[in-house]
């Protein structure tokens, strides 16, 4: 086990049935600077069964561009559109291909507090061999991915909602998705359309979409931004595949950033 935290990056040997919180007490507890929410927490076995999901995932996919590819070749009506089909076709084997060299991490979403909270709580899992466990400082920047016109790492700020990202972002492209636009959580959580339990959002706004614009972000969030799936009758078509694929992948404690 290795319970990496400010002031503390050492494997620590573990007891037969010990729990995360026993491992932290006896790691002398939390550093004055650690950002409990921005912990992470992985695990060898569920890294190896993620990455099998995502694996599967992608081959489904493959198989199911492969086929619809060669059908639209075969049935094209002349040799510029079997051209088109063919490009597209390398397309979008190069996006399987990024997909691919995803590798699942392995993350379990784990919410630290104090000692004596974490002791009540669900997160206080029995460990295994191979856990390892780091809390960082907390980090200063906040990262804007996708359809924007700057994908880049702003510095955090308490003041600044969504809307403030996106605008330092330059903004969302033509064919940015804002009804699937969400924020993965530091914490390893996704926060979307169907987030209604969540407390980030401002009452300010209603609608969820003038919401996601209001809401709040901590520092180490990332703002994913999608492109819109229906700009061809292919991404119609292999809509479900690529949602499922993005959910493992999320899951997995990965981003693929295909856009």
């Amino acid at each position: 086990m290795s319970p990496a935290r400010s002031g503390f990056p050492a494997p620590t040997p573990l007891r037969k049935g010990e729990t995360l919180s026993s491992l932290i007490e006896r790691a002398g507890g939390y550093a004055p600077k650690a950002y409990l929410c921005g912990a992470s927490f992985t695990r060898t076995s569920v890294r190896d069964l993620q990455q099998r999901q995502l694996n599967e995932a992608i081959d489904r996919l493959e198989h199911e561009i492969l086929s619809r590819s060669a059908y639209g070749i075969e049935t094209a009506m002349n040799e510029d559109t079997a051209k088109l089909e063919q490009g597209a076709l390398q397309s979008r084997m190069a996006l399987i291909g990024k997909m691919r060299a995803v590798r699942a991490q392995g993350r379990i979403s784990i919410r630290l507090s104090s000692i004596e909270e974490l002791k009540k709580s669900e997160s206080d899992i029995v460990l295994e061999e191979g856990d390892a466990i780091h809390i960082p400082e907390t980090p200063s920047q906040v990262q804007v991915l996708g359809a924007v016109y700057n994908q880049t790492a702003f510095v955090y700020r308490r003041d600044f909602k969504v809307k403030d990202y996106l605008g330092k972002a330059g903004g969302l492209k033509k064919d940015a998705d804002e009804d699937e636009m969400y924020i993965l959580k530091v914490d390893g959580t996704a926060v979307g359309s169907g987030s209604d339990s969540w407390t980030g959002w401002d009452n300010e706004s209603s609608g969820w979409g003038g919401s996601m614009r209001s809401a709040r972000v901590e520092p180490g969030d990332t703002i994913v931004v999608p492109e819109k799936v229906e700009r061809t009758v292919w991404m119609r078509e292999a809509k479900d595949l690529t949602q499922i694929l993005y959910q493992i992948a999320v899951t997995a404690g990965v981003l693929i950033v295909a856009f």
